[in-house]
């Protein structure tokens, strides 16, 4: 007895029900950015269109072309506190930088404490290959710059 109306459930007696779909396509961002960023599909879509019932639009699913991508997550080299960090805003200018975050919700801080070995941040880039793109990469690495004391 339930009337679908994306993104509400309408029962016959008019109550409104709102449920959430979040497709869960693995990673941080892996089916809504970086697999996009490699081959020009668009899982997310494809998903959302099987959530609701929809007749899945295939085409979305077809590769357009091929790019090298990386996601990379960022270690912190030792524990203690963060004195500096240096270099982010360096990597948004090199060619092929698609994102940087930081895994802590408001990015990390002067005085803020990080264990060693603990993933801090990540970054997502783009290049015509995946050798280039992890050219590219080491560059980035080589530009960022936490100082813990």
């Amino acid at each position: 007895n339930l009337l679908r109306f994306k993104p509400f459930l309408f029962h016959v007696y008019g109550t409104a029900v709102i449920f959430e779909v979040t497709p869960r396509l693995g990673g941080p961002r892996f089916g809504t950015e970086v697999v996009p960023l490699a081959n020009g599909t668009n899982l997310l879509k494809a998903a959302i269109q099987q959530a609701c019932g929809d007749p899945i639009d295939f085409s979305l699913l077809e590769p357009r072309f091929s790019k090298g991508v990386v996601n990379f997550s960022i270690f912190a080299e030792k524990s203690g506190r963060i004195k500096s960090i240096k270099g982010i805003d360096k990597i948004k200018n090199i060619d092929g930088f698609y994102d940087f975050k930081w895994w802590k919700h408001g990015g990390l801080n002067e005085g803020d404490f990080i264990k060693k070995k603990s993933p801090i941040g990540y970054y997502i880039l783009r290049a015509t290959d995946r050798k280039l793109a992890l050219n590219v990469a080491k560059k980035i690495e080589s530009l960022i710059e936490i100082d813990v004391e």
